[in-house]
């Protein structure tokens, strides 16, 4: 089965970017590692992050390529081999892994970044 890596809903009323900080002293592999994933024989190539009704499933996908390796499938446009992983987990439990998120989403636009002019910042 192939599958393409990417974010949406099902109706994609809004589509965007996403950044993410690690914490300190924990990071999301340390919650993967803890949900029983062997992260010394894979690594995690991605992850998703879905919030339906409150319910959080996260899907990690792992390969045991090395980045190289994935770079030449990408660069021959070949299917990533991966194994996928996925689990609940509540929004509070989510977040002791993360110290700072951001996503921006635009109206029907599927863009990655954009430049803009901003004429005017106001405070509401």
């Amino acid at each position: 089965m192939t599958k393409v890596i990417s974010a949406n809903t099902q109706y994609n009323d809004y589509r965007g970017m996403i950044a993410i900080d690690k914490t300190v002293n924990t990071d999301i592999e340390d919650l993967f590692r803890e949900k029983g994933i062997d992260l010394d024989e894979n690594h995690v190539v991605s992850f998703t992050f879905n919030l339906n009704r409150g319910v959080i499933s996260l899907y990690a996908n792992t390969t045991n390529l090395s980045y190289e390796d994935i770079l030449e499938y990408a660069e021959i446009g070949e299917n990533i081999p991966i194994k996928v992983y996925y689990f609940s987990i509540t929004l509070e439990e989510f977040l002791t892994y993360v110290k700072r998120l951001n996503f921006t989403v635009t109206d029907k636009y599927d863009i990655q970044e954009v430049e803009v002019n901003v004429i005017e910042e106001i405070a509401v």
